[in-house]
């Protein structure tokens, strides 16, 4: 019976138990699902200040990252960026590559503290962050806490979870 539902198609397995499963595709459906709130987007998926825990289910995964003081071929003031992806990103525009930009000589108290959103693949491994990583897609979606805690428990310590 199940031969003939399932007719000529492939059954394919996910690399992990039942349960882990389920709750991948029903963390990851609801998350692409923008109708339900969704992710932070945008320039907000940027921040200088340290994300914290909310009461709501949507205590999303983020990264931490250094900023420092760049400047562009010692011409102009000196700016803050991060690096995300290889590339260099304002924090004043974290979503614009900044082309050219070196690491400042005066690095006087940095580096600061800034996280950017984490994305995920299905098995909740860490594929990208933002801003290489823009909008919820296949293959790249972020993750709420209780999501990645459900598919892949041991990455949760990498990461500040908030809202």
């Amino acid at each position: 019976m199940l031969k003939s539902v399932l007719g000529a198609s492939t059954v394919v397995t996910l690399g992990y138990g039942g349960n882990a499963a389920a709750a991948s595709i029903s963390c990851v459906a609801k998350v692409r699902d923008l109708a339900s709130g969704g992710p932070p987007a945008g320039t907000a998926q940027f921040t200088m200040i340290e994300p914290k825990p909310t009461q709501a289910k949507t205590n999303w995964g983020w990264l931490r990252v250094d900023v420092r003081r760049y400047d562009l071929l010692k011409k102009g003031p000196a700016f803050d960026a991060f690096e995300a992806g290889g590339k260099i990103y304002k924090t004043s525009a974290p979503d614009v590559e900044v082309v050219g930009a070196s690491l400042a000589k005066n690095q006087n108290g940095y580096p600061k503290d800034a996280w950017v959103l984490a994305y995920f693949d299905d098995s909740g491994a860490l594929v990208s962050t933002y801003p290489s990583e823009q909008l919820a897609e296949p293959g790249a979606t972020p993750a709420a806490q209780s999501c990645l805690a459900s598919v892949n428990p041991g990455a949760v310590g990498n990461f500040t979870f908030g809202g």
